[in-house]
């Protein structure tokens, strides 16, 4: 009702002033047919102006603040839409008795109009009428004639028709029809059923109905005989009843009607303030409908290129929605409203196609490297095969693997993008940030930051009819369009910024990391800037906020940066806007291509090629395949001899006696001389150790036909003088390695490459091929996945997951608990399971009033109503995230 109750508002204030003008410089004039069409005018204008809305653009100085990069890959934390459920404190209060009053009144207006027309009706019917000309004549009785209702007149039997004074009377009701008067009376209280409220309207009424009859008395005097009209106004009775719709000859204040039937009009003053109507409608009309809009172009710097792509065309027409609407119009109907609606002179828009041709994707990314394109975004629309029952829906966004040379600011591209969407589009976003697992062409290919945009699934009805609508074309152009704005004029600082912070909200505190995968720093509001706690080596500076470090002419060897949440855990109410911890002494940092923190065990382990460990790590216990060495032996490993490198917190290892007050403990597992060479094996290391361990890995050079080979291949290799037989067997497609040592002189008699094993040997090793698969099953659901290629999701989809909470929910938990007006938002983080079972509920924030018990409730009440996440082809466990927001309402 809000919305209604402004436009109310404006109404009110537009007819006052076009009123006043009537006030002081119409009312009382002669020109009554003017005065008349004035009126009605200015009743419409008060009802439509507000309605109407021209924006016009001014530029606006302020510029935009960093953008928060996104994690580049889609996980198992992405959120559904946030679920807003209202509460209120009480049921009945001012704000939902107002909208029932109003239309309250609005409704006895309607009932009182139905009566007055039922009455009307009802003489017609009694009465029998008489035709005059045009004119419907009806002789009535009732106390309330005479009146003119459209082209009937209803005459009073008291009143001889044939008199002078009845004559008159008649010829004035006959004005009111020829004037149509009667259309006058029914518009307005049309309006006022509506508009009852509005004060002004009601004084329009009024002299409407005084302008109805100074028309009227006009034509009704004979031969200017204004002296016997105005005594035969004094002389006649009054009726006893009047209705608003029709014309009363009685009505009216006499004074007046008299003055103007016997007063002289003056043509130079009637025609200037009849001509100041035109100024003031001006006003009016700029006060009313002229919207002062800022430019929202926040990106004025050198002129970039953005090649849009629009997917698919000509022979290819992509994926098909159940009305028959084709993927390939859809993407070039998106890619053409980016560019009408660019305004910004500082960006190049350029389409791959504009018509329906077909481009391969060499041609696209060659198209885009001949106009030198500074960005590259593709976009498409997702689907699935029409003859099974369509369910997934929404957008995701795809980029680049690591490899590319453009991977890392097309993640910057796409999280500004992405940002833009998120609270802005009528479907859901699927994830963050997505890397294909197969790579997309026309994305790696390019050298520009390139993103493609599944912008939903053409074969779900809901989003193709969304997908189809205006309002979503221009939704997905504007937010695009905002998205490379912010990417380009945050670019430089951004990046610059990005350098410098490593993220330790989720490790162990005494080591940071500068890995690739992990979100950006909370960085981008006035407070953080302005009011941050900055610590520099372990010494509080103070609510100085990051501009301190901006500003310092200091060297600092790490920035690490906590959000609000983990500052205040670490710091106290100090940190409520977040934390800047800074080291200025050498500090050990370990980087790598990936990271993994397992939840349970708090342990950080990164993976990937050519690890690096950099500074003093004199205060650390060091593991290398299970020995002890110094951190001077560490310095003289290789970096690309490197496999993995496991941190856990020294505490979480009381059991170990060589702590002796370290930080930390690190193992680290090194590649065989075999691995190392061809990459071939996993996890061989040296150790006398009958089983090792047991490895799954994807394998590119494994024969398509391996898994159905009889016995396992045998191979042979040797560490450090000791022979090694690794056992390899594919179960599901890869490559499962069982890896067995002893010593030489124990194989001699045993095995030898390409030997071709007893019958006996095969059963074994088969016996234990069927075991290695149930220790490979057992060992992936046992796996718990922060990141998968498809989150678990609600089944049903998002609007059975809004009906189970609404079904569900309490949400009056937070009213009965005293919580005060106002947002209360829970996020709750949980593990499904492969059978669509929950665990491990907890609230990474609680606002409080007994919110998080009630989202851990309904979350847990949820128990096997999810699809699970599916990582390889497989379901696999995984972590989810889900904010559910309490409104409470006063």
């Amino acid at each position: 009702m809000l919305p209604f109750y402004w436009y109310l508002l404006k109404v009110i204030l537009c007819s006052g002033i076009l009123l006043g003008y009537y006030w002081l410089f119409l009312r009382n004039k002669l020109f009554h047919r003017y005065n008349r069409f004035y009126l009605l005018m200015a009743i419409g204008l008060s009802m439509l102006l507000p309605l109407i809305k021209i924006n016009f653009w001014q530029q606006d100085s302020q510029t935009n603040g960093a953008i928060r990069v996104l994690q580049a890959v889609s996980d198992g934390d992405a959120y559904m839409n946030t679920v807003v459920l209202s509460s209120q404190k009480n049921n009945w209060n001012l704000q939902t008795l107002y909208p029932l009053l109003y239309w309250l009144v609005s409704l006895v207006f309607v009932l009182l109009l139905l009566r007055t027309l039922y009455i009307i009706r009802k003489l017609l019917k009694q009465y029998p009428a008489k035709k005059i000309e045009e004119i419907n004549f009806i002789n009535t009785d009732d106390d309330s004639t005479p009146f003119s209702f459209f082209k009937f007149i209803f005459w009073n039997n008291s009143i001889d028709v044939d008199s002078t004074t009845g004559r008159q009377i008649f010829k004035h009701e006959v004005a009111h029809i020829q004037e149509k008067h009667s259309y006058d009376k029914l518009f307005l209280n049309i309006c006022l059923i509506f508009f009852w409220c509005n004060p002004f309207f009601w004084i329009y009424r009024k002299e409407l109905n005084m302008i109805h009859e100074f028309i009227a008395d006009k034509k009704a005097v004979e031969d200017n005989d204004t002296a016997a009209f105005a005594a035969m106004i004094l002389q006649s009775a009054y009726p006893r009843h009047r209705f608003e719709l029709t014309n009363n000859f009685f009505y009216s204040p006499i004074k007046r009607r008299l003055h103007m039937l016997t007063k002289i009009d003056n043509p130079r003053i009637s025609y200037f303030v009849r001509l100041m109507v035109l100024p003031l409608g001006i006003i009016v009309f700029a006060a009313f409908t002229f919207k002062a809009k800022t430019n929202n172009s926040i990106y004025h710097g050198k002129k970039i290129t953005v090649v849009i792509d629009a997917g698919h065309g000509g022979d290819d027409a992509g994926a098909k929605s159940p009305d028959g609407t084709l993927e390939k119009d859809l993407n070039l109907a998106i890619a053409k409203k980016v560019k009408e609606l660019n305004e910004n002179k500082d960006i190049n828009i350029i389409l791959t196609r504009e018509t329906d041709i077909l481009l391969t994707p060499q041609q696209r990314v060659e198209f885009a490297k001949s106009k030198n394109a500074d960005l590259f975004i593709s976009f498409h629309v997702d689907g699935e095969p029409l003859s099974q029952k369509p369910m997934q829906s929404g957008m995701v966004f795809y980029v680049s693997k690591n490899q590319y040379a453009n991977s890392n600011q097309s993640k910057i591209l796409a999280s500004a993008i992405y940002n833009e969407f998120n609270n802005n589009y009528g479907l859901k976003i699927n994830g963050g940030i997505t890397q294909r697992q197969y790579g997309i062409w026309v994305i790696q290919a390019n050298t520009c930051p390139a993103v493609l945009i599944e912008t939903g699934f053409i074969t779900n009805r809901q989003d193709a009819a969304y997908l189809n609508s205006h309002a979503a074309k221009e939704t997905i152009a504007k937010n695009v369009l905002a998205g490379i704005e912010k990417y380009a004029s945050s670019l430089t600082k951004e990046n610059n910024l990005q350098k410098n912070i490593t993220i330790t909200d989720t490790v162990p505190s005494a080591t940071i990391y500068n890995v690739k995968y992990t979100d950006s720093a909370y960085f981008a509001n006035a407070d953080f800037k302005n009011k941050a706690l900055v610590i520099i080596d372990s010494k509080e500076i103070g609510n100085v906020g990051y501009k301190y470090v901006e500003t310092s002419n200091e060297k600092y060897n790490t920035v690490t940066i906590y959000k609000p949440a983990e500052a205040k855990k670490r710091y106290g109410i100090k940190g409520k806007y977040g934390a800047i911890k800074i080291t200025q002494r050498e500090s050990t940092i370990i980087s790598g291509e990936s990271m993994t923190f397992d939840d349970k065990t708090k342990n950080v382990i990164v993976t990937g090629d050519n690890i690096k460990l950099n500074g003093d790590f004199s205060d650390y216990l060091i593991f290398v395949e299970g020995k002890r060495v110094t951190a001077e032996d560490l310095n003289k490993i290789a970096p690309n001899s490197i496999r993995s490198i496991n941190v856990t917190k020294s505490e979480d290892q009381a059991d170990n006696s060589d702590i002796n007050g370290k930080k930390s403990i690190i193992y680290i597992s090194l590649k065989s001389k075999k691995e190392d060479s061809n990459n071939k094996f996993s996890n061989v290391s040296a150790n006398d150790v009958q089983v090792k361990s047991v490895v799954v890995e994807e394998r590119k050079d494994v024969p398509q036909d391996l898994h159905s080979l009889k016995q396992p291949a045998l191979n042979e290799i040797t560490i450090e003088g000791r022979q090694i037989t690794d056992k390899q067997i594919t179960v599901n497609n890869k490559l499962a390695v069982i890896e067995e040592r002893k010593q030489q002189q124990q194989l001699t008699s045993k095995t030898v490459q390409d030997k071709k094993l007893t019958e006996q040997e095969i059963a074994l090793l088969n016996q234990k091929k069927l075991q290695l698969q149930q220790e490979i099953e057992s060992k992936d659901d046992n796996k718990i996945f922060i990141k998968t290629e498809t989150t678990p999701e609600f089944i049903g989809g998002q609007q059975g997951w809004l009906d189970f909470l609404k079904k569900n929910l309490k949400a009056y938990i937070p009213v009965n608990n005293g919580a005060k007006a106002g947002k209360y938002t829970v996020l709750v983080k949980f593990i499904i399971h492969t059978d669509g079972s929950i665990s491990d509920i907890k609230c990474v924030n609680d606002p409080g009033f007994g919110t998080c018990e009630e989202v851990k409730r309904i979350i847990a009440l949820s128990s096997m109503k999810w699809t699970p996440a599916i990582q390889n082809g497989r379901k696999v466990n995984a972590y989810h995230r889900q904010p559910v927001t309490f409104v409470v309402e006063e």
